[in-house]
């Protein structure tokens, strides 16, 4: 299994903080009710609101996930 490359991590964390400053400044929400889980091929964020949700799903590579096939480097 392949690992996430720090460029990669170093990418999702900061989309993770901007988002997090986004649902804070557009929708009065307190920036702890985002979540980011990692996982083998990337990472997901989540935001459920009381009217929306909201989640990302960021995957570097897929390691034949859900069909899509991984392409050679």
């Amino acid at each position: 299994m392949q690992e996430l490359t720090t460029s990669t991590m170093n990418s999702i964390t900061d989309l993770f903080l901007d988002f997090r400053n986004y649902i804070s400044e557009h929708f009065g929400t307190d920036s702890d009710a985002v979540d980011l889980r990692w996982n083998c091929v990337g990472a997901t964020i989540h935001y459920f609101g009381e009217s929306r949700t909201i989640q990302f799903h960021l995957w570097e590579h897929s390691d034949g996930h859900l069909g899509i096939p991984t392409c050679p480097s």
